[in-house]
């Protein structure tokens, strides 16, 4: 946001004094007990922009000179921020909203000049790698935990030129601070391209497992309102369309088979809302908007989590709307999630709404069954591919177990892990007892549960540990029989995950 006209009516040092004030009070303490404990959220994606990182960065670009120095505190407003959400146990995914020059013509990119000059100008290219590159060393040498990924740039438009070879650079570079970092990128409104480009970077090839290549996570954005061809369709159309279609481009190969396509493909859709085009919501009644809406909501929610092991949730668009105007916020309120949290428009799924005690006593439960239940995967397993191969035929079974041992206790340590005090929890109260002032039991306090996202993704990271499943280039040091060992690791997250009824609904 340019500061331009608030310096020109109340001064440099006003003005910067009013700015630190709004980063201050963006979350409020009763914000993230909100975002914590109602939502139950567990990420939040924060858009930055380069002259988030202070002057320093600002030089040679429109925010030099007095804009650049009204941001000389906003980046220590953003580790606090990080923090401040970590303790909540809300993690952050810091978004390059607004990159030099602009990764798109819209406002938002952060300049108005309506032009996207990100692309194609080396200036503007070499100071967003800087300025990422900043971002990785500050999360590593400030121990920034909260940080979930680094998102490099925000809805890139069409055919960017010259963005997959940025990419390549920037990824390079972050690699050599922190190969640990995972990295979104943006789509760039081809889906099905930037999930071959994630294909490709997360790979099993020994020389990329060399080089410590980061995860690479693709950002697409999903929205209904703005298109001809959406403002022509009824509501019941859409939520059609989003049931059956969208993110069909995953539905190929390319996910849920890591060791045969010698990689694996993440995605999260960073931005989406409740809204659809004004000329969408005139064709049913007032009574009607309010149910499609909560159909349309939690719908998305759903999709969006659990569309494959390739997908790994989403952002909705924005939390709180406190002022808006313009054909982009047509219906205000169904582009405010809080508001649609309050009207049942999204809820959270049900273990995010477990109590410590009843996490724990499910964990207790299934490790009751875990031998038995591998003991039946096995025998299913090694019967199917003896009846299909015959029982002459080489096999190393034992992978398979191996994989299912690792799946469950992953899957296992993920559920349990706020209970245990892994994740830090913003504990909230359950039972009548609080009313009253009385302190609820420790087992009462609702603290949620965990699964596994970005399964292609979490695999892959398993899959190099250590060698597991022997990954690697095949005719080297690679292994005939990884797949063994990721089916297991498959079932046994699986299972465990249906022992503990964390299925989706």
């Amino acid at each position: 946001m340019m500061p331009t006209s608030s310096i020109n009516n109340i001064g440099l040092e006003a003005t910067r004094e009013k700015w630190q004030a709004h980063w201050s009070n963006a979350l409020t303490e009763a914000d993230l007990n909100y975002l914590a404990t109602i939502a139950h959220c567990t990420t939040i994606r924060l858009p930055i922009g380069y002259f988030t990182l202070g002057p320093d960065f600002a030089q040679h670009t429109p925010f030099a000179m007095s804009p650049g120095q009204v941001y000389t505190n906003a980046w220590s407003a953003v580790v606090n921020m990080v923090r401040r959400c970590h303790t909540h146990g809300i993690g952050v995914l810091l978004d390059f909203h607004a990159c030099p020059g602009g990764a798109n013509a819209e406002s938002h990119s952060g300049i108005s000049t309506r032009k996207a000059e990100l692309w194609g100008t080396d200036f503007n290219l070499s100071l967003a790698e800087r300025c990422l590159c900043f971002i990785a060393q500050e999360i590593k040498n400030r121990g920034l935990e909260g940080v979930v990924g680094l998102q490099l740039c925000n809805e890139a438009i069409s055919d960017a030129p010259g963005m997959y070879d940025w990419y390549d650079s920037v990824i390079a570079s972050i690699a050599q601070v922190d190969s640990t970092i995972s990295i979104y990128i943006s789509d760039a409104w081809d889906l099905s391209r930037a999930a071959e480009y994630s294909l490709r970077k997360n790979t099993t090839a020994t020389s990329a497992i060399k080089s410590l290549i980061n995860p690479v996570i693709v950002d697409t954005h999903r929205y209904y309102v703005f298109s001809a061809e959406d403002a022509r369709k009824i509501p019941l159309q859409i939520i059609d369309q989003i049931s059956s279609t969208e993110l069909s481009e995953l539905e190929t190969p390319k996910t849920g088979n890591v060791f045969e396509q010698r990689g694996a493909v993440g995605v999260f859709v960073g931005e989406w809302s409740c809204a659809l085009a004004p000329t969408t919501w005139a064709q049913v009644t007032p009574s009607q908007r309010k149910d499609l809406t909560k159909e349309l909501g939690n719908l998305q929610a759903k999709r969006w989590r659990s569309q494959g092991p390739a997908t790994g949730g989403g952002a909705f668009w924005t939390y709180d709307t406190v002022w808006c105007n313009g054909k982009e916020c047509r219906g205000r309120e169904e582009w405010n999630f809080r508001e649609q949290v309050d009207t049942g428009a999204i809820t959270p799924p049900s273990w995010l709404r477990l109590s410590r005690g009843e996490v724990l006593r499910r964990v207790k439960e299934a490790e009751k069954l875990r031998s038995r239940l591998m003991v039946k995967a096995m025998g299913e397993h090694e019967a199917y591919w003896d009846a299909r191969s015959g029982k002459s035929a080489y096999f190393e079974h034992w992978r398979y177990g191996d994989g299912w041992h690792q799946g469950w206790c992953d899957a296992r340590d993920f559920f349990a892990g706020r209970a245990n005090g892994l994740i830090p929890t913003a504990e909230k109260a359950v039972g009548i007892g609080c009313r009253f002032g009385v302190k609820a039991k420790k087992e009462d306090t609702v603290v949620g549960a965990d699964k596994i996202g970005f399964l292609d993704l979490w695999i892959l990271k398993r899959m190099r540990d250590e060698g597991r499943a022997g990954v690697g280039d095949r005719d080297r040091e690679g292994c005939e029989f990884g797949w063994e060992w990721e089916h297991g690791f498959r079932k046994g997250v699986c299972d465990f995950e249906h022992v503990v009824r964390i299925e989706e609904e």
